[in-house]
């Protein structure tokens, strides 16, 4: 971390399709920040242990993940980060099973992107968002 200093003092990360899209090594450094307190990923790759290693940072409340492939097994490592208090996607549909393992996390806040699950009919678009609703009440949809 020491080469890295900075990195230990930002509150606020966003990674946004930087040159290199593979940001392990980046998630490694992080890794135990004191100070993070949101960190947004935004068309990036990266792996589920690298992902793990945010439970280290003590004060990370906010993740956002937007135009990234979430695999079951990165929902599992959202779910071991202790004080994370607001989890947030855009333009990734997750799968139902996915949903119901952030939804257990009852002091989670879950954010779900509304466009990101309808379909081009207005009405066909209007049930499923019904659907949603119902069986995800305590999802936020934006």
């Amino acid at each position: 971390f020491s080469q890295y200093n900075f990195l230990s003092r930002l509150k606020f990360l966003r990674m946004q399709d930087p040159g290199e899209r593979q940001i392990d090594s980046l998630l490694y450094k992080l890794a135990g920040s004191a100070n993070l307190n949101v960190l947004e990923l935004d068309n990036v790759d990266f792996s589920t242990a690298a992902l793990e290693q945010l439970k280290r940072c003590p004060h990370l409340a906010t993740l956002a993940f937007k135009q990234v492939l979430v695999s079951d097994d990165h929902i599992k490592a959202i779910c071991q980060i202790h004080g994370l208090r607001s989890v947030s996607f855009d333009r990734v549909k997750l799968t139902d099973s996915q949903i119901e393992a952030l939804v257990k996390h009852k002091k989670l806040e879950v954010v779900l992107q509304a466009t990101d699950y309808f379909v081009n009919d207005l009405e066909q678009g209007r049930v499923l968002w019904k659907t949603y609703r119902a069986k995800y009440p305590t999802v936020v949809f934006r």
